[in-house]
């Protein structure tokens, strides 16, 4: 009874002060629920178990050549490795690749992968409908579905089990489903297992299991009890180098093999966004502690006279830290509701934004976000609660005065001073980042792709017939290379009728001619050097089909679609789309970045300036009986509301300093982002701050003119 009796009394008490107790609140809500947001998101990757069977003892393996270079690990490589007693209890090897399914209505490209008959067992994968492929020789070709394909291509009917799909124009019997949390490739949506013990190529016609030249397969393995990743790593160099000496003619420049952990090639390459989303939630939680720490200090100053009568009656220090702490604690169990409710929505919608979305696994609240988030409340209950403690009560001077304003102490004032320059600080460090990204942003898009995009769509056509042995060999090979191809391997000299070497072929190709550079890998990245041969010449089936029209590239699809179908009616069409748009999302990792701290600045500038606003007008209502004296002797409020203004501005503009100082060390994390700008760019280390500083004028001003309100009268009867 007396618990609920104390909380009763707390509630009533700070319920009285409804404006303060919802502001509070919300600002840190706010801050706590940006970085549960991105703590749920990390949770996902790196902490949640993964739903593979003693996920920690499986492994990739790669083959290394001799510049160090990974490579994707050949057929007879793989047979070799998986031959030998050693650090592996299992091992498995994957071709991933997309199929052309014609079954039941409009052809569809379904990714999905090749796969070796132990590859599920290697996994330890669990089938939720049939069974899945298992060991042993191989058979006819068998399919397994993911629950996210099976539920959206055939209605989650039990009845697909032995169902026959015709995939690539091959027959293929589906034997189970295994659970959407099963994803290796992450972006597969079924398995097919291989026609023999090594998936086949994609492409040429090769034996794989003979091959030791085509590095295409992706291999992962189960660690031996007792194996370290370094020790089994060790121990698969050593296979490797051994291979090498006994075909020096096949395995080329390969001489080591490495493995990596499982989960780092999942979701490794996600890391550097994460790192941005935490660095932005970190900035955001401390611009949202410091708002409601300030308020909290705000509410403390305003209680001097209540405080200094229970000391008087006898209350002693630790009861009134302890008076705080209840108060602190309620307000940050709140935030800390409002959070969680907050990362719950916002951490999905943030994945499916990223550009990665499709290989990241959706984030989902945890007892372990649960925990940090008890740690993220307990901490900003007893900070706030210290900092008011902290702060001096003058029992005798505080009941003379009544309950007056104007006596909060000198070293109080400083510090929520300084709690709003470090809040500066902060949002002007978010708006730097920002600034650089979006100045690099515009200039990638000035960047000349090297081709004309306007008016063409661009269609991907993955063909399903590998080309066979007679359409690599014929007359001579050749070869167009590229402007950069042709200075490097030339010089000065003319490349035309010269002969070169294209990689993973034997036989020089005699250039025929030299284009134009062209920035296929992205608009923020430098041309390279690139050969072009023919298609027939080396058997790739993955085409994009360019067309240009008269007409709006949208208007070109039906038509496309048409002359392709009049062809072969089982061909899908992928990714028809403006040219225009496929240049573009190359920027997507730069855009999405920009867009999160975009949105973080935003954020921690409108803290900023309620900060800014709270503390001027704060200052006219403690200030009170001097703003009346100058009143007095003659000052208008204009010229007070000026002074004010000013020593807001001061305020600002200390904090700008330390802003441009972490701005400078921001922009050394952000140089990989970083394009066509200097990392201190003047435009955006001068204009940002200009802007913040003049924002933040604004903003005191607006709050200073509460000075007309003074009465110098009853300022002056009150001295």
């Amino acid at each position: 009874m007396h618990v609920p009796g104390a909380l009763r009394t707390l509630v009533s008490r700070l319920s009285r002060r409804r404006g303060f107790l919802a502001l509070t609140i919300a600002v840190l809500g706010l801050g706590l629920g940006a970085a549960l947001t991105v703590l749920e998101i990390a949770d996902a990757l790196f902490w949640r178990p993964l739903p593979f069977g003693d996920a920690e003892r499986l492994v990739f393996a790669w083959q290394v050549d001799s510049r160090g270079t990974r490579l994707t690990v050949t057929g007879a490589d793989f047979l070799s490795w998986s031959g030998e007693d050693g650090p592996f209890a299992a091992m498995a090897a994957v071709s991933a690749r997309g199929f052309n399914l014609a079954s039941d209505g409009e052809p569809e490209r379904v990714e999905g992968a090749l796969v070796s008959a132990d590859f599920f067992q290697a996994l330890g994968a669990r089938p939720l409908l049939g069974r899945v492929v298992e060991p042993g020789p191989p058979g006819p070709r068998l399919a397994v579905l993911s629950e996210s394909f099976w539920h959206r291509r055939f209605g989650a009917d039990p009845a697909v089990l032995g169902r026959t799909l015709s995939l690539d124009g091959e027959p293929v019997q589906v034997v189970g489903v295994v659970p959407a949390a099963f994803r290796l490739p992450v972006t597969a949506q079924l398995w097919v297992s291989a026609r023999a013990r090594v998936p086949e190529h994609p492409t040429y016609p090769i034996d794989p299991e003979t091959d030791r030249a085509r590095h295409f397969l992706t291999v992962v393995a189960r660690l031996r009890p007792g194996w370290s990743l370094g020790a089994a790593g060790a121990a698969l160099s050593t296979l490797q180098a051994r291979l090498a000496r006994e075909f020096p003619d096949d395995t080329g420049e390969v001489r080591a093999a490495a493995l990596t952990a499982f989960r780092e090639q999942l979701f490794g390459t996600a890391r550097p966004q994460v790192i941005v989303l935490l660095a932005v939630a970190a900035l955001l939680a401390c611009v949202a502690w410091v708002n409601a720490a300030h308020l909290f200090l705000i509410r403390r100053a305003r209680r001097t006279h209540e405080l200094a009568v229970r000391l008087a009656l006898g209350a002693s220090r630790r009861s009134l830290w302890l008076l705080f702490l209840r108060e602190a604690a309620l307000i940050a169990v709140a935030a800390g509701a409002l959070a969680m409710a907050l990362a719950a929505w916002a951490a999905p919608l943030l994945v499916a934004a990223s550009p990665q979305a499709a290989g990241l696994p959706l984030p989902e609240p945890s007892v372990r976000v649960v925990g940090l988030a008890a740690l993220l409340v307990l901490a900003s209950a007893v900070s706030m609660a210290v900092l008011a403690a902290l702060q001096p009560v003058h029992t005798t001077e505080q009941i003379q005065e009544g309950g007056h304003t104007g006596t909060e102490g000198r070293g109080a004032r400083r510090l929520r001073t300084a709690f709003l320059g470090f809040e500066v600080g902060l949002s002007l460090l978010l708006l730097l980042g920002m600034g650089l990204l979006l100045r690099s942003y515009r200039a990638v898009q000035t960047v000349d792709p090297g081709f004309r995009s306007a008016g063409v769509l661009a269609v991907d056509l993955p063909l399903a017939r590998l080309f066979e042995a007679r359409d690599v060999e014929g007359g001579p090979p050749v070869a167009i290379l590229n402007e950069l191809a042709a200075r490097r391997a030339f010089g000065n000299r003319s490349a035309l009728g010269q002969q070169v070497l294209v990689w993973g072929e034997r036989v020089p190709s005699e250039v025929v001619g030299v284009v134009g550079n062209v920035r296929y890998t992205g608009l923020d990245a430098e041309p390279r050097p690139e050969a072009w041969r023919p298609i027939g010449a080396v058997g790739w089936a993955n085409l994009s089909l360019v067309v240009r029209g008269k007409v709006l590239p949208e208007a070109l699809v039906a038509p496309v679609r048409a002359a392709i179908h009049s062809v072969d009616a089982e061909q899908p069409l992928v990714h028809p789309e403006p040219m225009l748009e496929r240049a573009e999302a190359s920027l997507a990792v730069r855009r999405f970045t920009l867009e999160v701290l975009s949105a973080g600045a935003a954020v921690a500038l409108l803290l900023a300036l309620a900060g800014i606003y709270g503390v001027t007008a704060y200052g006219v209502a403690q200030r009170t009986r001097e703003l009346g004296v100058r009143l007095a002797l003659g000052a208008t409020p204009p010229d007070l509301v000026r002074m004010l203004t000013r020593e807001a501005v001061a305020v600002v503009g200390a904090g700008c300093v330390l802003g441009l100082i972490a701005g400078g060390l921001l922009s050394r994390v952000l140089s990989g982002l970083v394009f066509g700008v200097s990392r201190v760019d003047p435009v955006t280390f001068v204009g940002w701050p200009l802007v913040l500083t003049a924002v933040a004028a604004g903003a005191a001003w607006f709050a200073a003119r509460r000075v007309s309100a003074v009465d110098p009268a009853d300022a002056l009867r009150h001295e």
